[in-house]
């Protein structure tokens, strides 16, 4: 049961990290300066974990999964299997609020053409 709380740990750093309004500004410089990079032609190594990192719900809940799973590591599982269980939840918790997510605007978008006729 721990690890459920842990992954929610994981899953409210993750999202504000990557999808958070207070975070905004950080990734879209973040973005602009991948995009400038891939002008000079492969971006280097640090401006792509970067971008990933502050763009991608699953690259960075797998960097965040490693140290907070760490720390909070269930002794029946040990180190490795506490971090992908947390990491395992966490996607599963951002795959359940994509849904939700995308199913409210679609329901949104629905009732604001029923409206219009």
């Amino acid at each position: 049961m721990d690890l459920i709380y842990v992954s929610l740990i994981v899953f409210a750093i993750t999202l504000t990290i990557t999808k958070a309004d207070i975070l905004r500004s950080k990734r879209e410089f973040v973005t602009k300066r991948y995009e400038a990079s891939k002008l000079n032609g492969r971006p280097s190594f640090v401006h792509t974990w970067f971008y990933k990192t502050m763009v991608c719900s699953m690259c960075s809940g797998f960097w965040i999964s490693i140290p907070i799973g760490c720390a909070y590591h269930n002794n029946q599982y040990g180190y490795l299997g506490s971090v992908l269980i947390v990491y395992g939840l966490n996607w599963l918790w951002h795959c359940l609020e994509d849904t939700l997510f995308y199913t409210g605007r679609l329901a949104k978008n629905k009732l604001e053409n029923m409206d219009r006729d």
